[in-house]
């Protein structure tokens, strides 16, 4: 498949990914689309592939073959990537004294995606405040994120990556080491 700038509904298309780890095929021959509107889920057992297909999507990994187009675009030519938000799987340890708060933490993505400021402050404070209440951490706004179960962390990383109310959302494992409350709630 072949995508134009113009086929706005194909949001990304993989072609013929392949991908190894040294002699370890992981990937072969990959292909997809993801539509506007599209939810899809890639499993699978631990260690074949799932998390490196979405590298790959991200430009994280380079395919050892084929190609992504993200938006009608190359993936390589790709740098609109605030429309794009990403929850990696749930990181190990935080140290429980990092200074940061969950509130810097899901503005943190304002920062890393501002080519020069599209909101003002309050605007920017009223989205942190949204994507807080969507996953039900707005009460621990001002806690250190160190301080946090890794389920809380996880639901923090989670509004981080919607803050900016992204085009595509990949998610890695979301609900890995959330409370069954929240997975529920999530889901819906």
């Amino acid at each position: 498949m072949d995508l134009t700038a113009n086929d706005s509904k194909t949001f990304i298309d993989v072609k013929d990914i392949s991908f190894n780890y040294g002699p370890v095929k992981v990937l072969q021959d990959v292909t997809f689309p993801i539509q506007q509107g599209d939810f899809l889920a890639i499993i699978g057992p631990n260690g074949s592939g799932k998390t490196t297909l979405i590298k790959i999507i991200l430009g994280l990994l380079k395919p050892s073959n084929g190609k992504v187009r993200i938006l009608g675009k190359p993936a390589e030519e790709f740098n609109d990537w605030y429309k794009i938000g990403y929850v990696p799987q749930q990181v190990t340890h935080i140290d429980p004294f990092f200074p940061a708060s969950v509130r810097e933490v899901v503005a943190m993505e304002f920062l890393a995606k501002k080519k020069f400021p599209k909101l003002t402050k309050r605007e920017e404070e009223l989205c942190i405040e949204k994507a807080l209440k969507q996953v039900g951490m707005e009460y621990f706004k001002n806690w250190r994120i160190g301080s946090l179960s890794g389920g809380q962390q996880q639901r923090v990383f989670i509004a981080r990556a919607i803050v900016n109310d992204p085009h595509i959302l990949f998610l890695d494992e979301p609900t890995t080491g959330v409370d069954s409350e929240t997975q529920e709630h999530f889901y819906d």
